[in-house]
């Protein structure tokens, strides 16, 4: 590849409202190697639904012939202000630059980005920025390393567990959980299990997993457009769904959603109706990091694995104990880098007297 040109006077930006925008963002993911699935368009775009009064501004940073960086950038309502955030209050993916690019040359280009995201913040009055930052889309050994931490950024960083799905079947094996192991053979003997791609699936299939997620929660918990635009992925290549049986009923489904290399879960649903006397996500999850390892996926992403809450994050005591489940699977904690940018300090004040009264709060209950 001959060397890529990243001078300024040479570059230029396309926007989510451009025609050729999602021509530029596919460019650079087919030369980007790994990512998680939030950086999918198609990802994008549902989080989008679910947000209040969303403003899009994001963009794809390029030279003359190549698409030299993208960044997800979503300006959404929290208590009638804008802020950087995405799908109520989630951060956004941090940008992603071209692998082939220079230290120097990245270094160069997040200064470009950076101030390019600042002036939008300015445009649309948006005070805070949201933004994080996981280890398979910037590689392991650069979490750390990342630009929002370098324009003093606000580190609210948690932790996630991950299994690989490329070892051995011994080394896989050992990255899960002893007391797990007994139960997921259990279980393997117990249920049946159907996974359905874009071959296979339809629109009963998806709207039997949008029944089975109402009835587990006992009401419908979003827009109903937001099933299908879910759904939608499969068609995408960016999602899969699973299906969990016994005796030839339903008892668990679970959409998962696909980036390049890796995989993670979107939705579950399981019938609380269901005597259930061996547990069901032991077995449903190993049956799902066996189909996602058989169809060269890299990673499969746990999700976040934190022991507590803290000043930024409140879990339940539920969300605690499935942080602990989570755990289970894959060996060890990585970082998952958050952070929070405010372009003021005043803002920065607001955001602490906030989330001290919200923690206060928690303690007291």
């Amino acid at each position: 590849m001959p060397p890529i040109d990243s001078r300024q006077n040479n570059l230029y930006i396309v926007n989510s409202t451009d025609k050729g925008f999602k021509e530029a963002w596919q460019s650079f993911q087919a030369d980007y190697p790994m990512y998680s699935c939030r950086y999918q368009l198609p990802v994008l775009e549902f989080h989008k639904m679910i947000s209040d009064k969303v403003i899009d501004k994001s963009f794809v940073i390029r030279n003359s012939d190549t698409s030299l960086g993208i960044c997800p950038l979503v300006f959404e309502e929290s208590e009638g202000n804008l802020q950087g955030s995405i799908h109520n209050g989630q951060c956004l993916s941090i940008p992603l630059f071209h692998p082939e690019l220079s230290v120097k040359q990245t270094r160069a280009l997040e200064n470009v980005v950076f101030d390019e995201i600042k002036a939008r913040m300015v445009k649309n009055n948006v005070n805070r920025i949201f933004v994080k930052a996981d280890v398979m889309s910037v590689g392991f050994e650069n979490i750390e390393d990342q630009m929002l931490a370098r324009f003093g950024a606000l580190d609210i960083s948690s932790q996630h567990h991950i299994m690989d799905l490329t070892l051995n079947k011994e080394k896989f094996w050992q990255q899960i959980r002893h007391s797990s192991k007994s139960i997921i053979n259990k279980g393997l003997k117990t249920y049946e299990f159907n996974v359905y791609d874009k071959e296979n699936f339809s629109k009963e299939i998806g709207n039997r997993h949008a029944e089975l997620h109402h009835k587990t929660a006992g009401r419908i918990t979003r827009p109903l457009a937001t099933f299908d635009k879910m759904y939608s992925w499969v068609e995408k290549d960016c999602g899969l769904m699973f299906e969990q049986l016994f005796n030839n009923q339903v008892v668990q489904m679970i959409f998962i959603a696909l980036g390049k290399g890796v995989a993670v879960g979107a939705s579950a649903a399981d019938d609380p109706d269901f005597n259930v006397e061996v547990p069901l996500t032991h077995a449903m999850n190993y049956f799902i990091f066996q189909e996602t390892k058989r169809r060269g996926l890299i990673y499969y992403d746990v999700g976040e694995t934190a022991f507590r809450s803290n000043l930024h994050k409140i879990y339940t005591e539920e969300e605690l104990n499935i942080n602990y489940f989570k755990r289970g699977f894959g060996y060890k904690s990585f970082p998952l880098k958050k952070w929070v940018w405010f372009e003021n300090k005043k803002e920065e004040i607001k955001y602490f007297k906030e989330r001290l009264q919200i923690y206060k709060k928690s303690l007291l209950e």
